[in-house]
């Protein structure tokens, strides 16, 4: 099965690409690369920050700045209007601050800054920016290894858990699950 969706994963951190390339060898709808997420060409940009839309510090302040400080602005409108003021882990919202550049799709990975090693964020976030995608009809987006900056997350687990929300819902694996046991992360236990 063939998923309409193209999904690329930059980094430049080369132990982190190294990573995220094995786990996703064998996906041809993903691609995985060496850097600058700002500089691709796609339909959307997807960055992982936290519920309140602050995006002052790494890869979110490098996609504030590539739009001159109009992500955050428009993020920040968007959580306030539509979510009242907080956008829960496993929820996303698309943004356009520049119409001749990509969209950008924000899911947080952490309710505040901080780490957040041994949860499912990284899969919540992937997975609730990968439907908006689709709903967008977008074909191609870009994004960073999920969680492994400030997150604290180990880029193994960033990466096994990506590598789930992109079957899920890329490749519809979400119609197989018929019982919550089912569901990815069900059993595990933190």
């Amino acid at each position: 099965m063939k998923s309409p969706l193209k999904l690329t994963i930059c980094d430049l951190n080369t132990s982190v690409l190294d990573t995220f390339s094995a786990e996703f060898q064998d996906i041809n709808e993903v691609s995985v690369v060496e850097g600058d997420i700002t500089k691709f060409k796609c339909d959307a940009l997807i960055t992982a920050g936290n519920s309140f839309g602050d995006m002052g510090g790494g890869v979110d302040k490098a996609i504030d700045d590539s739009f001159n400080g109009e992500a955050q602005k428009l993020v920040q409108k968007n959580i306030t209007d539509t979510f009242f003021g907080e956008l829960p882990v496993g929820t996303a919202l698309t943004v356009y601050p520049n119409k001749k550049r990509p969209a950008l799709i924000y899911a947080p990975t952490m309710r505040i800054p901080g780490h957040i090693p041994n949860t499912i964020n990284p899969y919540l976030a992937l997975r609730a920016a990968l439907i908006v995608a689709i709903q967008n009809n977008f074909e191609h987006v870009v994004c960073s290894a999920f969680g492994c900056g400030i997150g604290g997350v180990s880029p193994e687990d960033s990466a096994e858990q990506m590598r789930t929300a992109f079957l899920i819902i890329a490749f519809n694996q979400w119609r197989k699950i018929v019982h919550p046991a089912q569901a990815p992360y069900a059993m595990r236990q933190y």
